[in-house]
C-alpha cells in the first residue's frame, strides 16, 4: 500500500536516485517536478495540469523544461489531443504516481 497525501514514497526516491545518477547532482533533484509530471500525464494538457496544481501554464511549462533536462528525455510530445507522453515517461510513470 502506498502512503497517502504528498509524502514521497520509496518510488519517488528511485526516480530521484536515477535522476542524480543521470547527471551526478543531487541538489539540482526537485521533487516537486514529480507532482508536475504525474499532473500532465493525468491531465494531457499543460494548462489543465497547471489548474489542478494552482500554478500558471508557464511555471508548468518551465518545470517540464527542467525535469527533461534531468533525465535527458522529451517526456512529452505535443499533439492535436494534447500532450502525448514518451514510452520513457509511460515507463517512469507508475513509480512517480502519488495515488
Amino acid at each position: 500500500m502506498r502512503p497517502a497525501g504528498n509524502f514521497i514514497n520509496a518510488d519517488k526516491l528511485i526516480v530521484a536516485i536515477h535522476i542524480m545518477n543521470t547527471n551526478g547532482d543531487l541538489a539540482r533533484i526537485d521533487l516537486n517536478l514529480l507532482r508536475i509530471f504525474e499532473q500532465v500525464m493525468r491531465q494531457r494538457r499543460v494548462s489543465h495540469a497547471a489548474a489542478a496544481l494552482g500554478l500558471s501554464q508557464p511555471a508548468v511549462s518551465n518545470a517540464l523544461r527542467r525535469l527533461r533536462g534531468m533525465l535527458g528525455d522529451e517526456l512529452f510530445v505535443h499533439t492535436p489531443a494534447g500532450m502525448a507522453a514518451t514510452a520513457y515517461a509511460l515507463r517512469i510513470a507508475p513509480a512517480v504516481s502519488i495515488s
